[in-house]
């Protein structure tokens, strides 16, 4: 009996392949991949195998990027995410840095999936990080006239403040 129990705690993955094991297989808990990107201690490659596991929640996604602040920014962290922009799903998260430049990037790639809610999010972003100027230079070159811009934006311009902006921040 003592031989099978030893068997047994032998073959238990120690705390760093149960990590990897959460941050990349695909039936691995949200709550658990929650749990890792919140840990005190966590590398650069554990948050990056969590980040780019298409089966990881959005939420989590999101918890990452703001983790990554922490650890030297999105571009240190996750720099093939950050250069290459590749599925949209995950530029979407990204607007959450603390890079500016990573915002403005984001967003660009967010315009393509025509979700309101999340374009007008990552601009409040934008504007927090970069101020208002940005966001309109930004709707502006996209949609080409003032007439076209996007309400928010629009009245965000004409009353010269983020107020309007930021409420979008969640």
């Amino acid at each position: 009996m003592i031989h099978v129990m030893q068997r047994v705690v032998v073959s238990l993955p120690g705390p760093r392949r149960w990590h990897q094991w959460v941050a990349r297989h695909p039936r691995a808990a949200q709550a658990a991949r929650m749990r890792l990107v919140r840990r005190r201690r966590v590398a650069p490659e554990l948050l990056h195998d969590v980040f780019v596991n298409n089966t990881t929640a959005e939420s989590v996604r999101v918890a990452v990027v703001r983790r990554c602040a922490e650890l030297g920014g999105v571009a240190r962290v996750l720099p093939s995410v950050a250069r290459v922009w590749w599925p949209s799903a995950y530029s979407w998260p990204l607007t959450y840095a603390d890079d500016a430049v990573t915002v403005q990037q984001a967003l660009r790639v967010c315009r393509r999936l025509k979700d309101r809610k999340a374009l007008l999010s990552g601009y409040a972003r934008l504007a927090q990080l970069a101020g208002p100027e940005a966001v309109w230079a930004m709707e502006l070159a996209y949609v080409g006239s003032v007439e076209f811009m996007d309400p928010v934006v629009r009245s965000s311009m004409q009353a010269g403040d983020t107020d309007v902006l930021l409420k979008w921040l969640d």
